[in-house]
């Protein structure tokens, strides 16, 4: 596997946007970090029957910064996951408030919410959750089409372009299913960069992969991160903390403790002792959906929502489905 990594801040497009480097300081070396999460306050509850309902996340404070490389752990049940879904706009907050780059999340509609999160966030799953009827191009070029970029050739292009950032140029034409792990994992990276969103949020990303593959992967998104994209990743490997900024460690719903890496500010957390057990259970993304219905999950908006209610197909909740299939197919 060519494992070499080809990133520069001019090929990454929209990083520290701000003037401020990897690290969360300025240019000329002072401090200037700027937040790009802000929790205040988050609560969430899902519903036991009629009366009862489970308290997941417990009056939650965090902040992370431009340019940050922020890993959350905790054992399964501690609620890292549901606060990855809530950051990445997957999964709505109960009580409290939410502020992307400056802007209320909590009352945006959700066809709001997909057009924020198509712009500015990219997604990366343990399982991969590629499209196998697609060749690799296309699957790098889905969130261009959701998007509404309907230009083929840019298209096939662009997915060329973060392709080769990955390592991986020569498989464009390829089908995921003729692919290893490692380079299926590289593909959806490629995928989750291609609308040069200004922040990665990555749930388990190696936890498929052997220890080697995983180390490469991580050393893509350590190239991200010191580009100047921010990075929020789940993990259960402690081995993996040491890429990140910052850790922060989630216990029964409540941050109980936070590491510094490499001198990046920390946001306003909870403040704790008890770093809780790291052990990967059940908390986690749904791994029994199908690509296209994780795929439909993150770009779906209010208009689509209706439709999905009444259609059998994960592909229906898009409008124009029909030309939308045509153009990935001759991608």
């Amino acid at each position: 596997m060519n494992n070499e990594i080809y990133l520069s801040e001019a090929d990454i497009g929209r990083s520290s946007v701000d003037g401020s480097s990897s690290d969360g300081s300025s240019v000329d070396g002072s401090r200037a970090a700027t937040p790009l999460i802000e929790l205040n306050h988050v609560n969430k509850y899902y519903p036991l029957g009629k009366m009862d309902s489970l308290h997941v996340l417990k009056d939650l404070n965090l902040t992370i910064n431009r340019g940050e490389f922020v890993m959350i752990m905790g054992k399964s049940g501690s609620g890292k996951t549901t606060l990855l879904n809530i950051i990445g706009m997957l999964d709505k907050l109960s009580t409290g408030e939410y502020n992307f780059d400056n802007r209320p999340v909590a009352g945006l509609t959700e066809n709001e919410k997909s057009e924020l999160r198509n712009a500015n966030l990219g997604f990366i799953f343990q399982q991969f959750f590629l499209i196998d009827s697609l060749s690799v191009s296309q699957n790098v070029a889905l969130p261009m089409v959701y998007k509404g970029h309907r230009d083929s050739a840019h298209r096939r292009d662009q997915a060329r372009k973060y392709l080769g950032l990955v390592g991986i140029p020569e498989k464009e034409k390829q089908k995921t299913t003729e692919l290893s792990g490692g380079q299926q994992q590289r593909v959806a990276i490629a995928r989750a960069l291609i609308n040069d969103p200004l922040m990665i949020v990555a749930d388990e990303p190696t936890g498929a992969l052997d220890s080697e593959t995983g180390v490469a992967i991580m050393d893509i998104l350590t190239k991200l991160n010191q580009s100047g994209k921010t990075v929020v990743m789940v993990t259960h490997d402690e081995d993996l903390t040491k890429y990140a900024s910052r850790v922060v460690y989630l216990k029964d719903g409540v941050i109980v403790n936070e590491r510094m890496n490499r001198g990046a500010d920390s946001g306003d957390t909870n403040r704790g002792s008890d770093s809780g057990d790291t052990n990967r259970g059940a908390d986690s993304i749904d791994t029994n959906r199908s690509a296209e219905e994780v795929t439909t999950f993150v770009s779906m908006t209010e208009d689509d929502v209706d439709l999905a209610q009444t259609e059998a197909t994960p592909t229906a909740v898009y409008k124009d489905t029909l030309t939308i299939t045509e153009e990935v197919t001759t991608c």
